[in-house]
């Protein structure tokens, strides 16, 4: 047998390794008799507090802590004590002495004596204000990202691997309500009413390939009929610590009045290039900034002698105009049409691709293409109708001259056949020709009241430019004031030396021109006119003044 132990030194030598143990342990320990007094206390305990393990024994929390904290300390010691049943690991907010509020970790037991009888309560704390305070700011942080998840207006999906819904926020709950709640099931089943997964996925993608994905996927009504259109971006979730993927973040944009409007747009842009490619008359869009041409239609590559539209693309529109009309097409391109939007309808000429000259007219609309500033010009082909104006024209002044002719050479015959009478019939002569010149002035009355009669003006000059005859007109001065003078002595300088130029210039090669002119009535108003001129002949063909044709321009 061994040596008997004396039960006096055991109990020694068990009192030193428990003050041993709470010296060194880091959670605060104290031991309390039943009136709450502290009879052991280790050191944490006591710096806790402020104090010694000395200077604790024999006081209560009352001496340590607020009232209330410390009332609430006696509740439950005296709890323990009736009913001999622990508390284990409380979490209790304290306020040290020092002021500092810290949160610990409570558990406290019944003490008892050698024969069960509980004569107090022990207790130990740990200090867990640390841990709290990181809960709580991972709480906060919680609520910050909850706050954000619930307040983006666009869905937002949490996904497993497998596919099944973790999360989502109020946006996706009102899109997907029909099939409520939306956690816990396939993402094809709730978003799509189907049995297996869609043939187009992007999330299917990104958990193949760990990569972020893209996709436009249909949205779906509660029967499963396609009700709109959706953008979906899939991004992999990754575990920071192990470096694998967790699952993934679905993002979906609601993009179904985009995709309506794309749609009408498109449809809207069909149909006027079908009226554009289609349209009879020719059409150019002209850059503003480099005066070339951006877009034609069929009908005016045609229209200049082109084989389609792309060989008119990038070409200069002046090119197709007359060098002495240039100035006049640049002045309406730049300032009516791209600085004042005038929307006028202009004639000129023009040159096709092969040489000829045709008459086109043309009206302007400032415009915005591809985001620049254009011109829309629609063209329409009036040679022939220039043509039969023309001739008409020529064929008004050729009857002039015919009537003219003709009057003079029955005068003249009529005054030979006078001369050749007898001296005996001179009388009867004399009286004939009286009766010659009377008829002869009725004539040319007859003349002059043609010219009088027709709505258009005609004139004749000699070659000094007065006025032989001049017809009446609408609107415009009696002849009879013109007849002798020239222009200077009725209109102002500018527009006489603008009619004289014109005059000379008909006189000098002997062909008919067309010009625009103006001129101020005696009334003061001002008349924007078209004069086409013409040479005037004697029977020898010799030019002897000029016959115009004066039409008011409208």
């Amino acid at each position: 047998m061994g040596k008997e132990e004396n039960p006096a030194a055991a109990d020694k030598t068990m009192a030193e390794l428990l003050w041993n143990l709470m010296e060194y342990i880091p959670e605060s320990i104290y031991f309390k008799d039943k009136n709450n007094r502290f009879i052991m206390v280790n050191k944490t305990k006591a710096e806790h507090v402020g104090s010694t393990p000395e200077d604790i024994i024999g006081k209560t929390d009352f001496d340590f802590y607020p009232r209330e904290i410390a009332e609430n300390m006696a509740a439950d010691d005296k709890r323990v004590m009736e009913t001999g049943e622990s508390i284990v690991d409380r979490v209790e907010r304290l306020i040290r002495p020092s002021g500092e509020e810290r949160w610990v970790s409570v558990t406290k037991a019944p003490l008892r004596d050698e024969k069960g009888v509980i004569i107090g309560t022990m207790g130990i704390s740990r200090d867990i204000t640390e841990r709290k305070r990181a809960e709580e700011a991972l709480r906060e942080g919680e609520r910050f990202l909850a706050n954000i998840f619930a307040s983006i207006q666009d869905g937002i999906g949490i996904l497993d691997k497998d596919m099944n819904i973790v999360r989502v926020n109020p946006t996706m709950e009102r899109w997907n309500a029909r099939a409520m709640p939306l956690v816990g099931k396939k993402c094809y089943a709730a978003y799509h009413g189907r049995s297996e997964r869609c043939e187009i996925c992007p999330t299917w993608r990104t958990l193949q390939t760990g990569e972020a994905a893209y996709e436009v996927v249909p949205k779906h009504g509660p029967g499963g009929e396609i009700v709109g259109w959706l953008d979906l971006y899939s991004f992999p979730i990754i575990d920071t610590t192990t470096g694998q993927m967790r699952g993934v973040i679905e993002y979906v944009r609601d993009i179904t009045e985009r995709k309506r409007a794309e749609e009408a747009l498109r449809e809207s842009e069909q149909r006027y290039r079908a009226l554009f490619e289609n349209a009879l008359d020719g059409v150019f869009v002209i850059d503003a900034e480099t005066m070339r041409v951006v877009l034609a239609n069929e009908a005016a590559a045609n229209l200049f002698g082109f084989d389609s539209a792309e060989d008119v693309i990038g070409m200069d529109p002046l090119a197709f105009v007359p060098p002495d009309d240039r100035d006049r097409v640049i002045r309406i391109i730049v300032e009516d049409m791209f600085a004042n939007d005038l929307r006028q309808v202009n004639e000129f000429r023009a040159i096709t691709r092969d040489g000829r000259e045709i008459w086109i007219r043309a009206v302007g609309a400032r415009i915005k293409y591809q985001g620049k500033l254009a011109g829309l010009v629609s063209l329409c082909d009036i040679t022939d109708r220039k043509r039969a104006e023309e001739e008409r024209v020529r064929a008004g002044v050729a009857a002039a001259r015919l009537e003219a002719e003709r009057l003079a050479a029955e005068a003249a015959a009529k005054v030979t056949e006078a001369v050749r009478l007898t001296a005996e019939k001179y009388k009867a002569i004399i009286d004939e020709l009286k009766q010659a010149q009377k008829k002869l002035t009725e004539e040319s009355n007859l003349f002059q009241n043609f010219l009088d009669s027709i709505p258009t003006v005609i004139y004749l000059k000699d070659r000094d430019g007065r006025y032989l005859r001049v017809s009446k007109s609408y609107q415009m001065i009696h002849p009879e004031s013109m007849i002798g003078k020239t222009a200077f002595d009725l209109y102002p300088e500018d527009q006489a030396k603008e009619a004289t130029e014109g005059d000379k210039r008909v006189m000098e090669t002997g062909k008919p021109i067309d010009e625009e002119g103006r001129f101020t009535t005696p009334d003061g108003s001002e008349h924007n006119v078209l004069i086409t001129k013409a040479p005037l002949f004697d029977k020898k063909g010799n030019i002897v003044g000029i016959v115009g044709i004066v039409r008011e321009k409208t």
